[in-house]
C-alpha cells in the first residue's frame, strides 16, 4: 500500500499511456513481408536487436532502415519499412496530457520513453496537429528519450540517469508504465511503481486507485 505523502515526483512512460500504440501492426506487416511468409526466431531476435540499438541512439535512421531491409532480404524499400514502423503509433489523449500538466501544481513530473528518431518525429507532428502547436515539454517538467540518453528501459541505469538529471530521490518517485519489466527495474531501485493497462484511459485508471495520490486531485484539470 502506497502512502500518499511519500511521493514528490511522478515519472511517466509515453506509449500506451498518453499516446496509443499498436505494436502488432508492425508484427503483422513483417509476417506479410518476410520471404518465407513467417518471421523465424532468429530473424525476430535480429530485428529486435536492431530496434534496441536504434532506440539507444547507436544506429542512425538510415542505418536502421538499411538493417531492417537487409534482414527482410531486400524485399521491400525503405519507405515501406518507415511507413510500417510508424503505423505502430496512434493518437494522443490530450485530456490526459492536460491532466498530467495540472499535476505539476503538486508534483514534479517527467516523461521517460524508449523511442527513436522516426517515432519521435512522427508523434511530435501528431501532437502539434492535435494541439495546434504544442510539444511534450508543455505538459511535463522534463522529457527524456532513450535515443538521446544512450540507455533504454528496463536498464536500471536509465532510471538512475533520469533521477540524477532531475535531482530526485528514488524513494520519493512514482513511476507509471505499461511494461512489467520496466517497473521491476524501477522497483529494484526503491521507486514506487504502477502498472497501467496499455492504451487504457490514464487519468480514470490512476484516479480510481485509492492507494495512489491521484484520487485527491480529480479536480485539478
Amino acid at each position: 500500500m502506497f502512502v500518499d505523502s511519500v511521493f514528490k515526483n511522478i515519472l511517466f512512460d509515453l506509449g500506451g499511456l498518453f499516446i496509443t500504440v499498436y505494436s502488432e501492426r508492425f508484427e503483422q506487416w513483417l509476417m506479410r513481408t518476410y520471404i518465407n511468409g513467417a518471421v523465424n526466431d532468429f530473424s525476430r531476435r535480429s530485428i529486435d536487436g536492431v530496434h534496441q540499438q536504434y532506440e539507444q541512439g547507436a544506429l542512425s535512421t538510415a542505418q536502421f532502415l538499411s538493417e531492417i531491409r537487409s534482414l527482410l532480404n531486400d524485399r521491400v524499400g525503405t519507405q515501406d519499412i518507415e511507413k510500417a514502423w510508424n503505423s505502430i503509433l496512434g493518437s494522443f489523449s490530450v485530456d490526459d496530457l492536460l491532466w498530467a500538466s495540472a499535476l505539476r501544481r503538486s508534483f514534479r513530473t517527467a516523461l521517460l520513453s524508449n523511442t527513436n528518431e522516426l517515432h519521435r518525429i512522427s508523434f511530435e507532428e501528431t501532437l502539434r496537429l492535435q494541439t495546434e502547436g504544442n510539444d511534450l515539454t508543455d505538459y511535463f517538467g522534463g522529457v527524456y528519450y532513450s535515443q538521446f540518453l544512450g540507455l533504454r528501459k528496463p536498464s536500471k541505469d536509465v532510471f538512475l540517469r533520469v533521477l540524477e538529471l532531475e535531482g530526485w530521490r528514488a524513494g520519493e518517485t512514482l513511476f507509471v508504465d505499461d511494461n512489467q519489466q520496466n517497473l521491476q527495474s524501477a522497483a529494484d531501485l526503491g521507486m514506487g511503481v504502477v502498472l497501467h493497462p496499455c492504451n487504457a484511459p490514464l487519468r480514470l485508471h490512476l484516479e480510481a486507485r485509492t492507494d495512489l495520490p491521484f484520487h485527491h486531485f480529480s479536480s485539478l484539470s
